[in-house]
């Protein structure tokens, strides 16, 4: 397709755009000393006082460096940038909302969409080449190849959310008519939107015993540049965000030619779209508000105890006193008067209705996400994952296997019955506390493990960890007899035979898990490389935890270990009881603890060989 513009027009279009550069020349100064500072001047802050930075968990200070490097990039230059570049496009879009400086810039013998376009090009590249050059100066003061390919990767992440910005930016400048209108669309589109689209994803979490957000997280950014650029630097939905704003973007400058060449000079903004950006923007704040508001009165309602009705009353009251105080707000802000509240009226209560009835169907499970647990003949695989709220890892092991599959269904099973037992009227609402007294029972992998925990007894639920707070420093806590400090996360992951997944989350002791914790234990064990073994104790019952059998000597260890991991592949899995003793393995990252039964004959043999006194 030829280039239908001319030699003459390219030449006007580059003076008008080398023109928008100049006028904004303070702007950019100020931009490029912030954006120095940001980087450059506080990495060298950092290097020169290193020792201030250097923390006991931190060996290296040169990867310590790198990651402080990479975070700063991605966190504090993108609000630099933010705020920067909707300073800048303001500035140079400005005269579409003035009369007088239309008509003057129009004057020039370029079509409208050309104007346009040409001082596009201009904020972009006031905003780019400074970050580009910055982030290189702070790319290269990592003094290493891996810290500067860091930096570049944000870089390009940020390049992307810069654009996208700047050209919604200008497409608001186009459809409105005051500046202040169309900065606040902008950063509505970046703050309130992610708000409440979070604030509908997550409110089911608060509620639904076992309930797994598995919506991916960059859904909450669709209409945020900025926020979805922090989702995918920190690497969820980072290739969905390339593709993604890369698309919109290539439609932005489609719409934004189409709008200028349509705009007319007489009218300050597309009258239509107009009224839409505002609807939408009352629609959203005021949701985001109605559900912020329902939920941190019900929340206290919750914490007490009270009753359904009166949770459900506060509920409701502060939905309504919250979407009363936005939308009266909202309008005075937008309209600068209250004489259209008539139309604000309408939309707040349309979504007081909207939010009761979303709260409602959350409450009463209306599609029974709670009950639902398949059938073993529709499972072909169950994943048990653990994660310790203390603890930065999660860890899961799988099951194929018909016994495991069946008893893995049962404590589902049971689960969903103490569930129902707890609220018998069908109405939920949070309680972290619901499966304290949860107990899976006696089960094991084999006759000998059968044999050992016939008794019955409750697995030791406390595996103490290296960041796990010490009770002596919070004995108020510990000593409460509800308690949740010792509570896991578990989670059933079933892989169904028709392609589909299941997965609920419960936090419950760890004894409730009895031996399926274990495996996990044993998963990580194997996982553990050898030179990160540090020591290991030996006691009869949580009692004695921490007591005087705790050993350090590393030689000893090695064959302890690999005594253990015999016996396991011989026998599995134990749940504690009566005639077992507890053995704990500990790592340069956590506490390992493995019930000790009378035939895991060698770890017992290892440990007399070793002078150990095995506890009675």
């Amino acid at each position: 397709m030829a280039n239908k513009t001319s030699k003459r027009e390219r030449k006007k279009m580059f003076v008008l755009f080398k023109h928008s550069i100049k006028r904004n020349m303070s702007i950019n100064i100020i931009y490029l000393c912030f954006l120095v500072i940001g980087l450059p001047i506080l990495q060298l802050i950092i290097r020169l006082n290193k020792k201030m930075f250097v923390f006991d968990v931190v060996d290296d200070f040169q990867e310590f460096y790198e990651e402080i490097s990479v975070g700063i990039a991605s966190y504090l230059i993108v609000s630099i940038v933010f705020i920067f570049s909707t300073i800048i496009a303001s500035m140079t879009f400005r005269y579409l909302h003035q009369k007088r400086q239309e008509d003057f810039i129009e004057s020039t013998p370029l079509k409208k969409s050309q104007i346009v376009m040409s001082k596009y090009l201009a904020i972009i590249v006031q905003v780019l080449v400074p970050l580009i050059l910055v982030l290189i100066l702070g790319g290269v003061l990592t003094f290493s190849w891996s810290g500067f390919l860091g930096v570049m990767h944000v870089l390009g992440l940020m390049i992307i959310m810069v654009i996208s910005h700047i050209t919604i930016t200008a497409l608001m400048f186009q459809y409105t008519g005051q500046t202040f209108t169309a900065i606040a669309m902008v950063v509505l589109l970046n703050c309130a939107t992610p708000i409440l689209i979070f604030l509908l994803m997550s409110m089911p979490t608060g509620i639904l015993p076992g309930y797994v957000d598995n919506l991916p997280p960059m859904i909450s950014a669709i209409f945020s540049p900025v926020v979805s650029f922090g989702l995918a630097v920190s690497g969820k939905g980072e290739l969905f965000y390339i593709v993604y704003w890369i698309i919109l973007i290539i439609a932005g400058i489609f719409l934004l030619k189409r709008a200028s060449a349509q705009r007319k000079s007489e009218e300050a903004e597309n009258r239509y779209v107009a009224k839409g950006l505002e609807v939408g923007a009352k629609i959203v704040v005021i949701w985001a508000a109605g559900i912020l508001g329902g939920t941190m009165l019900y929340s206290f309602a919750e914490l007490t105890e009270k009753s359904r009705s009166l949770i459900i009353a506060n509920y409701i009251l502060g939905l309504l006193v919250a979407v009363f105080i936005s939308g009266l707000v909202l309008e005075v802000i937008i309209n600068k008067s209250l004489k259209k509240f008539k139309s604000v009226l309408i939309i707040m209560i349309a979504l007081v209705v909207v939010n009761v009835g979303y709260y409602f169907a959350i409450s009463y499970d209306v599609i029974g996400y709670v009950k639902k647990v398949p059938k073993i003949e529709d499972v072909e695989a169950v994943t048990v994952s653990m994660f310790d709220t203390f603890d930065e890892d999660e860890y899961s092991v799988s099951y194929s296997d018909e016994k495991h599959k069946k008893d893995l269904l049962e404590i589902h099973n049971r689960i969903i019955e103490t569930i129902e037992d707890k609220y018998p009227s069908g109405f939920y609402k949070l309680d972290e506390s619901l499966l304290d007294d949860f107990d899976e029972g006696s089960k094991s992998d084999s006759p000998d493990a059968d044999k050992n925990s016939k008794s019955g007894s409750s697995d030791a639920d406390d595996d103490y960890n290296y960041n796990t707070p010490d009770k002596e420093e919070y004995p108020d806590e510990f000593d409460d007899e509800e308690s949740t400090w010792d509570n896991e996360y578990f989670t059933f992951t079933y892989k169904l035979k028709d392609g589909s997944t299941l997965k609920r989350e419960y936090s419950m002791p760890r004894s409730s898990m009895g031996m399926f914790e274990q495996d996990v234990n044993y998963k990580v064990l194997r996982n553990t490389n050898p030179k990160d073994y540090e020591s290991y104790m030996v006691y009869e019952n949580e009692e004695n935890y921490g007591g005087d059998h705790g050993y350090d000597r590393k030689k000893d260890l090695k064959e302890i270990v690999n005594a253990l991991k015999d016996d396991y592949k011989q026998y599995g899995a134990v749940k504690y009881s009566s005639e077992c003793f507890l053995l704990c393995i500990s790592t340069e990252e956590e506490d390992l603890k493995f019930n000790i039964p009378p035939n895991y004959d060698r770890v017992i043999n290892t440990l007399k060989k070793q002078g150990i006194d095995i506890p009675k």
